[in-house]
């Protein structure tokens, strides 16, 4: 019997369909996958690979619980020395004949922790690590010079896989669906979707349609979680037009996909990351998007499936040319191109990583 291969994902992010698909296609060509979270303490890599000992790669994936252990100490001389342990740490576990794969997919952690002590931190990780891997070449170009450093000798650019066919499909009509909003079926609507919180734009987005006035066949569909449940009454005070709805709350995958398909085009009007699913998702169920000029990083919507914005200004003139027809092409467009990002292609590039 020929054993399998192992790497181990850390940490686990189970509302994320991202490692659940990579995992399985992994498995099916020989790389067993298991989870794991990060102990507390010092050298937490190496008491993780104590407890999953025969692992052959540790994949880290995201960091911010590594750096809530480390970014505490007000000390900056005490900082860069626990810097230097997770250098000297990495090393280690290669001396072990392990090998450590990051994949970078934020430029920061989402938790605000003091954004120097973080670039230090992910410098690092960058050195200690043996193999990179990004999701376009778009986001190397920005760390090599966020990180001031080269990453392109020990960085591999693997794209990430798509949505299609992992989602139900939708099991309500959309005129159903608009009629139960309000929403006349002819209307052109354009949905947010996805967790909402003050810094992701959605405030300049509700101010774009409510300073609408010569386009009265467009609507505006706001939904997901608001965090904190606070921001909530911001904005539902901030709507003035009755052409915005809301439905601020956790959407099933069978709701999600409901109104998604109720859409004409999404606009996620926040960008400060490396890559975003909610911009597969769109892709995956042919939608047009609607973009800031800084999502050009994620490298993987063709240009003509997209339209970039400057600002809320430049928003909302754009939306007032919007053209129903155009839109289904751009569709169109990033439906064809979602098809061919699998995650069959995914996990031999990774793999082909782990072995580099």
């Amino acid at each position: 019997m020929v054993l399998m291969s192992k790497c181990l994902f850390v940490p686990h992010y189970k509302q994320n369909p991202y490692q659940k698909l990579l995992a399985e296609e992994m498995e099916t060509q020989g790389y067993a996958v298991e989870f794991g979270s990060y102990p507390f303490g010092l050298f937490p890599l190496i008491k993780l690979l104590k407890k999953h000992k025969n692992i052959d790669v540790l994949h880290i994936h995201w960091i911010a619980d590594l750096l809530k252990q480390a970014v505490w100490s007000d000390n900056m001389i005490i900082y860069r020395f626990k810097c230097l342990l997770l250098v000297i740490e990495c090393w280690l576990i290669r001396l072990s004949g392990k090998r450590i794969i990051w994949t970078i997919h934020n430029k920061f952690a989402h938790e605000g922790y003091d954004k120097k002590k973080e670039l230090l931190y992910r410098q690092a990780l960058a050195k200690g690590v043996n193999k990179i891997i990004v999701h376009s070449k778009e986001a190397l170009t920005f760390l090599e010079e966020m990180y001031g450093m080269t990453l392109s000798n020990k960085t591999e650019v693997v794209y990430h896989g798509s949505y299609v066919n992992f989602y139900p499909i939708n099991n309500i009509e959309r005129s159903e669906l608009r009629s139960g909003l309000n929403i006349p079926d002819t209307a052109m609507v354009i949905g947010y979707f996805g967790q909402i919180r003050s810094y992701k734009g959605v405030e300049s987005l509700i101010k774009s349609i409510n300073e609408l006035g010569e386009r009265p066949d467009i609507y505006l569909f706001l939904a997901g979680l608001v965090r904190p449940e606070e921001y909530t009454a911001t904005l539902s005070n901030l709507v003035k037009s009755e052409h915005i709805k809301l439905k601020l709350e956790y959407l099933s995958d069978q709701d999600l996909i409901n109104y998604i398909n109720m859409t004409d085009v999404i606009c996620l009007p926040f960008a400060d990351s490396l890559t975003s699913g909610s911009t597969i998702l769109a892709m995956s169920c042919g939608k047009a998007l609607l973009l800031p000029e800084k999502a050009r990083i994620f490298g993987c919507v063709p240009e003509q499936g997209v339209k970039y914005f400057q600002s809320q200004e430049h928003l909302k003139q754009m939306i007032e040319k919007l053209d129903i027809n155009e839109l289904e092409q751009m569709g169109n467009t990033n439906f064809n191109k979602a098809i061919q990002m699998t995650w069959n292609v995914m996990a031999q590039k990774t793999i082909a990583v782990y072995s580099a």
